[in-house]
């Protein structure tokens, strides 16, 4: 999905218009915890892998060589999901945008891969609340999953006193483009 430019935005008497009806953002505090957080686990790690291998040099044990292995495939991962954090929060990618014709659905943290999908396509929906979240489920024949429904999963640990209001947004965009909901 490519971003309009300025002009794209404003109508015939010269004021800008908005892209979408309802941008649902992410919550920015969660992401650079959850970095933050992965970032010093990475360190832990690394120092405890570092502490493994002086260990495996001294006392010649090979368990301490598979255990440095498996530290080191640990490491990755979490360095992977670190990256996916730290790339949702510098790109500034919502969650998911509902358009005056389509839902925009933003599974990674390029724009330019997001998951487009025409509000005819979309069969039903459900949002059911759990703490902090909102999983937004989505039905239609686009959907690859076995289950039948694309999860929109919102997470607002640091902004849910916002999710009522935004549940009921929701609604309302999906009410107003003759989207059922699921019961």
């Amino acid at each position: 999905m490519a971003d309009l430019s300025k002009a794209d935005l404003q109508n015939k008497e010269g004021q800008e218009t908005k892209k979408y009806e309802l941008e649902v953002e992410e919550d920015r505090k969660r992401l650079v915890l959850q970095g933050v957080g992965m970032l010093v686990l990475n360190v832990a790690l690394l120092f405890v892998a570092l502490g493994a291998w002086a260990a495996a040099n001294i006392t010649g044990n090979v368990l301490l060589l598979i255990v440095i292995l498996a530290l080191f495939t640990v490491v990755w991962f979490v360095s992977k999901g670190m990256g996916k954090r730290f790339n949702r929060f510098a790109t500034k990618v919502h969650v998911v945008d509902f358009g005056p014709r389509d839902i925009v659905i933003y599974e990674k943290a390029d724009p330019e891969k997001a998951l487009v999908v025409p509000y005819k396509k979309v069969k039903n929906y459900k949002c059911i609340r759990q703490g902090s979240s909102i999983r937004l489920l989505l039905a239609g024949d686009w959907v690859k999953h076995p289950s039948g429904f694309q999860l929109v999963d919102i997470n607002r640990p640091f902004m849910s006193s916002t999710l009522d209001g935004l549940q009921a947004d929701i609604a309302a965009v999906m009410k107003a483009h003759r989207v059922n909901e699921r019961n």
